[in-house]
Formats: structure tokens, sequence, C-alpha cells
């Protein structure tokens, strides 16, 4: 299942294999090396969501001022905007933790691990496009919840939650969100309606897979 999630780079005072040029409207990418240049400022990526945002999550925030910058949210904070939460990142110093129960069962470990990644392939398109693409589609997948026995032995499930989907480079599976002209949205339509008049129980779900 696809969502559509925001693309927000910021500026970073690391070292970057992804840059802005100070004097020329262009981006760069150095392909798996850091530039250390003084032309340059190196920048990371961020894929935001506005899904909600739990005590410690890592978020894109002005942080109660007027910089925008990459901070842990924190509810006692009055926050200007609205913080988007962090769901996957180039910066590799941002960690988050996972809790896993211990082998007795009882006691929980708090374990810290990599954010998810954003594929070369989707970096190498954003700086082609000169840091113009601002939303993508991202994968997820669904996570289900047993509701118990309906009486006659067999369960009943509902939707519980949307996982971010992996690849096992722990890289997210992210496609460019399309961009519609009025033209193409009146098309869509037209074919809609011809195609619910002879599936009047079709599932929705299925055409927009489909179709867009």
């Amino acid at each position: 299942m696809k969502q559509l999630r925001q693309v927000v780079m910021l500026p970073t005072e690391k070292a970057s294999n992804l840059w802005k040029h100070k004097k020329e409207d262009r981006l760069g990418y150095s392909n798996g090396t850091t530039i250390e240049d003084s032309l340059v400022i190196p920048q990371h990526l961020y894929i935001t969501s506005n899904e909600e945002i739990k005590e410690g999550d890592w978020c894109i925030t002005n942080g109660g001022n007027n910089r925008i910058g990459v901070d842990k949210y924190q509810s006692t904070i009055q926050y200007t905007i609205k913080p988007l939460k962090i769901i996957a990142t180039t910066d590799k110093s941002l960690l988050i933790n996972i809790t896993k129960k211990s082998s007795d069962g009882i006691k929980y470990k708090h374990l810290p691990v990599y954010f998810p990644a954003i594929p070369e392939s989707f970096i190498k398109a954003f700086v082609e496009s000169n840091g113009t693409i601002k939303e993508v589609l991202v994968e997820y997948e669904e996570r289900w919840k047993d509701l118990g026995d309906r009486g006659d032995g067999k369960h009943i499930y509902e939707t519980n939650h949307l996982v971010l989907k992996t690849r096992p480079d722990n890289t997210i599976i992210i496609s460019q969100a399309k961009m519609y002209s009025r033209d193409e949205v009146i098309n869509l339509i037209s074919q809609h309606s011809i195609w619910k008049i002879s599936n009047p129980r079709g599932d929705i779900d299925k055409w927009i897979k489909d179709n867009l």
C-alpha cells in the first residue's frame, strides 16, 4: 500500500555526499564519498509524514523558534508550526530505539538502530530535479489485529496499523508521486464512470491501483 509523504532537504554541519552549491543554483551528489569544499553546503534528505508523533520521535520542527531543524518531539514545547515526523533519512547519525522483550519475558531492552534509509536511486533523481521533488509515494504494509473467535471457530481480523516497508538493505520503497493535468483528471473520471456502470460491486481500491 502506497502512502503520500513529503520530501524535505536541510543543511547540515556534518559531512554529507549530498550538497548545495553556495553560488550556483544547483545540487550535487558525490556517489558515496563526502565533499569538503568551501563552495558547497552539505545537505541531508528527510522523508516525513503527518502521522501521529509520540514523545521522543525525531521530527522536523522549529523547536519553538524560527529556525527549522531536526529534533526530538517534546509535548511540553509550544511549536509554532506542526512538527513533521521523520520516517527515513540520509542522515546516519539519527538513531531510533526499538523495544524488545528480554529472555525472562518481563523486562524490555531499548536498542538503538539506524533509521530506514533513502535509496540512492531517489537521491540521484532528486539531484537531477534540482530539489523540485516535494512529495513521493512510500510503500507500507498492513498489520492485522485478531479480534477473536466469531463463534464458529473462525477468527475476525481488522487492519490495526500500517508499517513502513523496507528492503533487506534497510532502504524504503519509494516512487515519485504522479502529477495529473486537468485533461488527465477528466479522462480518469470518465474511465471510472464507465467502469462503475459495468462493475457496480467492483473493488474501487483495485481500480485505483490498476489505473493511477
